[in-house]
């Protein structure tokens, strides 16, 4: 396992085709947000693009490694997710990154005062991504078993790198829960607080003698007290809500085997899989990948992915 300060390293020792693989899943993450240059392309004035071949002096492969870090591109879906959640839920995946004093600032009633540290986020989520690796695959026997059977039938020699196998087929289990929870609480504290929602949001409620209606708000527009009296009864707004979802792939409306997440993390492992296969003249399986995939996921996550190959598939397939 490495870290994040390790990953240069990492991604040098991987073979050509791996590499270029990774650049390839790179690539597909960012078409899929819309950026239409790849990350080893550059766009001239004149509109021409120019292609720079990976390991060059142009793109050399630590840019490959700093791509595989940013959480905007990284084919580690799980890592990237991991980010987000951080980010978005202010909460820390695990105990290991206890609250340690920053910069000194000042002495204030004979205390010293400290700056709060900067968290890196990155970190966290990666360190995490590579503790999970330990506890669901190096201490899994399980698991550990099932890739050495899989691995003597993957023809591509060389090819096959555990620690990015783990990588590709790690889930973000914290940010799955957390949404999930988050979105139960909210919706259960929205129904207690509907009413009041809808008694504010209504432009014709009367609030000349309300007493939430104070002399700082009075001095504002009718419906724009209203707005602000109703949006105080919202734990979280609708786009806001939205937006935190849509940031780690979680429906409220699902259970956890049917989450949106499923779509971001399955294809660059099933991607992987068919790689592992060999190429011509024996066409890789599809089919085959999916039920690797599925029992990879399952010997991982027992309690969290029932083995289903036809779920792999279904979500698998880019749109």
């Amino acid at each position: 396992m490495t870290s994040l300060a390790d990953l240069d390293c990492w991604v040098g020792g991987l073979k050509e085709c791996v590499s270029e693989f990774l650049l390839g899943q790179v690539n597909a993450r960012l078409r899929i947000q819309g950026v239409a240059v790849n990350a080893n392309q550059r766009r001239l004035d004149d509109g021409t693009i120019i292609t720079h071949a990976l390991g060059s002096n142009e793109f050399p492969k630590t840019s490959l490694a700093r791509l595989l870090e940013s959480p905007f591109c990284s084919p580690f879906v799980g890592y990237s997710v991991s980010v987000l959640f951080l980010r978005e839920s202010g909460k820390r995946l695990h105990d290991g990154y206890q609250e340690q004093h920053g910069g000194f600032v000042k002495t204030e009633k004979n205390e010293r005062v400290y700056r709060a540290p900067k968290r890196n986020l990155r970190a966290e989520a990666w360190d995490f991504m590579e503790n999970d690796q330990r506890r669901t695959i190096d201490e899994n026997p399980k698991c550990l078993d099932l890739l050495q059977q899989l691995s003597q039938f993957w023809e591509r020699e060389g090819s096959y790198d555990k620690t990015l196998l783990a990588r590709l087929s790690f889930v973000p289990r914290p940010a799955i829960e957390w949404g999930l929870k988050m979105m139960g609480l909210h919706s259960d504290a929205r129904q207690k607080r509907v009413r009041f929602i809808r008694r504010y949001s209504n432009p014709l409620t009367d609030l000349t003698d309300d007493p939430l209606a104070t002399d700082e708000l009075k001095v504002l527009p009718r419906q724009e007290q209203g707005r602000i009296i109703a949006q105080g009864f919202r734990l979280i707004s609708k786009r806001s809500e939205k937006r935190v979802l849509e940031a780690i792939g979680i429906d409220k409306k699902a259970g956890p085997l049917r989450q949106g997440l499923w779509r971001l993390i399955l294809p660059p492992l099933v991607d992987y899989l068919l790689l592992l296969q060999g190429g011509p003249p024996e066409k890789p399986s599809r089919e085959r990948a999916y039920r690797e995939a599925s029992q990879i996921l399952s010997a991982r996550y027992p309690d969290l992915w029932s083995h289903s190959p036809q779920r792999v598939k279904h979500f698998a397939v880019r749109s």
